[in-house]
């Protein structure tokens, strides 16, 4: 929380957004409506912030003005959008302000399936920026599971690297990782998309590191140039696909 600005906790959220745009942009036909619905979903992902203090009465001084910036971005990336692709962005917004509002009043922000989810759904906004860019059916479905699973499951392991508590529970934690990466290459293969399974070595490879070595502990710093690696590596796997 800056004192000027809100701004979101959740810094793996931000590479999660660049990474999943830039896939989306990429891959797809048409780049304009990819670029405006990455910009949409980017734009929800920041006025969650802005909008919880605004609700809790703890609003910081240009919150108002940042929400305002915020909402003509979704309004103008709404506008570029034709037929049921406007709709689908702007549920798509709704959904994770309002979701992320909902859960802070329940004071479970900090829970790992929260958090998992938020990566999950930030995570398969690349597949929706594709397919709005006029990407076929299965190479953005496919995307979509991919980058969901890459994000969606790095909170757990991640979590049980730099948290003390949840070091002891590293080995199960990979375990159950490991099965939702087999379920995910399932799914990738069921709709079509079996070039794009390499994408998942890398969290794969991370998840047998943690299986192997549950007790090591990784720093904050090391842990956020590794996901960007991590990361970078994810999309050029699925744009080579």
């Amino acid at each position: 929380m800056s004192r000027a600005l809100s701004l979101p906790h959740e810094h793996g959220g931000y590479l999660t957004i660049a990474g999943a745009a830039t896939a989306g942009v990429v891959i797809a036909q048409a780049r304009g409506p990819a670029v405006a619905v990455g910009a949409v979903v980017a734009a929800a992902f920041f006025a969650r912030a802005p909008v919880e203090e605004l609700v809790r009465g703890r609003a910081a001084r240009f919150d108002r003005v940042g929400l305002a910036i915020l909402a003509a971005i979704i309004a103008a990336g709404a506008a570029v959008l034709a037929g049921p692709w406007r709709a689908v962005a702007l549920i798509f917004a709704a959904a994770i302000v309002s979701g992320s509002a909902l859960v802070r009043r329940a004071r479970r922000q900090r829970a790992t399936w929260f958090e998992t989810c938020g990566m999950v759904v930030l995570g398969a906004s690349a597949g929706l920026v594709a397919r709005a860019g006029g990407a076929e059916l299965h190479a953005s479905t496919a995307i979509a599971i991919v980058f969901a699973t890459h994000c969606g499951l790095a909170v757990p392991l991640v979590r049980s690297e730099v948290r003390p508590r949840e070091r002891a529970h590293a080995r199960p934690t990979a375990a159950v990782v490991l099965v939702g990466l087999s379920f995910a290459a399932i799914a990738i293969d069921l709709v079509g998309g079996s070039q794009f399974l390499l994408a998942l070595l890398p969290r794969t490879l991370h998840a047998l590191v943690r299986a192997a070595l549950p007790s090591a502990r990784t720093r904050p710093n090391v842990v956020g140039v590794r996901e960007t690696a991590m990361l970078a590596v994810v999309i050029l796997l699925a744009i080579v696909a």
